[in-house]
């Protein structure tokens, strides 16, 4: 047996919509208006309210993680650079700030093949408790690279910017792709293609001579690596074949783990601005473009919410019908 249950028209101003408040007293006081009532008020109201409160909450979930993903970047340091004979090898420490939260890492490159190797890596130190410690006890055998002028001996770097990178369908910089040749006297030796910010940045560069090795020289490049959250120092070494040393006065510029600082042994340059734009077609690894994000978000978030405010919704409905039952 249904019960019929009475309410003050105010009530119905205050709840029912426009169309049923025009309509005459007998109409609000219907059995027929009091069930519509009761449907509007405890189920379909309930269910915007859940699927509103649904939609604001998994959007500010989106909004976090996309913060907390977007804070991962940090400088990258290179030192400790290190030969051993036996191998022809070149070792050193490269330390990566960014938000994993790894430890230094041991690296080498081969005198005799050029192949780069991790001896040591982030995923290893992360289960060993003193990753330095090892580094250490490894290399601890090895001779130290000793640094060297690279003015008296002749040395000189040019740079050229060969494209930049936006992030599709916008303006915005991802980073700017430099070559850069290396001269002794007028004779090229060398050259590297690596990447940074934007053309106006300066790039550091110290040289080091391997011990015993007498035409090649290891250069140390230090620059803002790209334009993410403002861009970070990121450091790397390359090997140079082909070079007379002809001065090997003592110069006091051995490199710590910290950022490479110019002094009158290393180089300064800046680039020429010939190169065109390069606009890549695809988004930095682990990174979304501005517009990607909202839309992604926007559409995850209203069928979430939907879901949720429909289960919310008929929960509210079953115990409402037993009150009225």
């Amino acid at each position: 047996m249904t019960t019929r249950i009475s309410y003050p028209s105010k009530i119905y101003v205050m709840y029912l919509p426009p169309f049923f408040i025009e309509h005459s007293s007998n109409l609000r006081n219907s059995y027929y208006t009091q069930k519509l009532y009761l449907w509007y008020n405890f189920c379909l109201k309930k269910t915007l309210h859940a699927t509103i409160f649904a939609f604001l909450l998994i959007i500010s979930f989106g909004i976090l993680v996309n913060n907390a993903q977007a804070t991962v970047g940090g400088p990258t340091i290179v030192y400790d650079f290190k030969y051993d004979s036996k191998t022809s090898s070149i070792y050193y420490t490269e330390q990566n700030y960014n938000g994993k939260g790894c430890p230094p890492e041991l690296k080498s490159i081969s005198l005799s093949t050029l192949m780069s190797k991790v001896v040591y890596s982030c995923n290893d130190g992360l289960v060993t408790e003193n990753q330095s410690l090892r580094i250490n006890s490894f290399t601890s055998q090895f001779t130290t690279l000793v640094p060297i002028n690279l003015r008296r001996n002749n040395i000189d770097i040019v740079v050229d910017v060969i494209g930049i990178e936006n992030i599709p369908d916008t303006s915005e910089k991802i980073k700017t792709n430099f070559i850069a040749r290396v001269f002794q006297g007028s004779n090229k030796i060398s050259e590297i293609t690596f990447s940074g910010c934007n053309a106006e940045q300066p790039l550091v560069v110290g040289g080091y001579e391997i011990p015993g090795v007498s035409d090649k020289i290891v250069l140390l490049f230090s620059r803002k690596s790209d334009c993410w959250e403002g861009g970070y120092v990121g450091e790397f070494i390359f090997l140079v074949s082909g070079v007379n040393i002809v001065d090997r006065s003592h110069v006091n510029s051995y490199k710590s783990d910290s950022p490479l600082i110019p002094d009158d042994n290393s180089l300064v340059l800046y680039s020429k601005k010939d190169g065109g734009d390069q606009t890549s077609g695809q988004s930095p690894k682990d990174c979304i473009s501005d517009k990607e994000f909202p839309v992604a978000i926007l559409v995850l978030s209203v069928i979430g919410a939907l879901v949720l405010g429909i289960i919310v919704g008929r929960l509210s409905r079953k115990n409402n019908n037993k009150l009225v039952s």
